[in-house]
């Protein structure tokens, strides 16, 4: 759309509204705010914080909360902790190890991402318990990045 058109605010869908405030804050006074789900809520508060008294917080889910929390921390009042499940803690502690203390289901996150998150931030390898599902490659890739965990891998 180039700047001379008017969009078509009534067949616009909630993707639509998230992209067109993005870049043109100037139409929020004509958004259907209801047509945003929680995904296009955390597209939009990452560029437009300032749109957060719209936001309906119920809408977001656990992997829509770990995008916007590792950009926005400030969002984090309003999560509800209980949405996020094993995968979505992995992504949001990778980038945001503060929310640690939140975390009430460390047993949840798979291998495979106790495996990227273990990369990033080596201090969480005591509250891993999946050192024995690890793939044989996804341990060797943990240690050549991360020698010092090397004391927990299991002997296989």
């Amino acid at each position: 759309m180039n700047d001379n058109e008017t969009p078509d605010f009534e067949n616009m869908t909630g993707s639509e509204w998230a992209e067109l405030l993005e870049w043109k804050p100037k139409y929020a006074d004509k958004c259907d705010w209801s047509k945003l789900e929680g995904q296009d809520w955390a597209e939009l508060l990452f560029e437009k914080p300032q749109f957060a008294d719209k936001c309906d917080w119920s809408k977001l889910h656990g992997d829509d909360w770990a995008k916007l929390l590792s950009w926005q921390t400030q969002f984090s009042e309003h999560c509800d902790w209980e949405k996020l499940e094993g995968c979505d803690w992995a992504n949001l502690l990778r980038d945001e190890p503060v929310f640690a203390d939140e975390c009430l289901c460390w047993d949840e996150i798979p291998a495979w991402s106790w495996a990227r998150l273990l990369a990033k931030q080596p201090q969480f390898a005591d509250k891993c318990a999946k050192w024995g599902d690890f793939k044989d490659e996804d341990l060797a890739h943990l240690l050549e990045s991360r020698p010092q965990l090397a004391k927990y891998r299991p002997h296989r």
